[in-house]
């Protein structure tokens, strides 16, 4: 959750952008939610289901 709350309370949308090109995480709002786990509500695609 720091790379989420750092994309959120970045001061800028560029300093925004920088971020998300960095990690590819951004935050949600659905990151309140003590039973919602990001980790478990992904799709993975075909090409990288097979390294699984």
């Amino acid at each position: 959750l720091g790379t989420t709350q750092h994309w959120r309370d970045a001061a800028t949308k560029k300093e925004q952008d920088i971020i998300f090109k960095e990690t590819g995480i951004h935050w949600s709002e659905l990151l309140h939610l003590p039973y919602w786990d990001p980790t478990c509500s992904m799709v993975v695609d075909g090409m990288h289901n097979l390294f699984l």
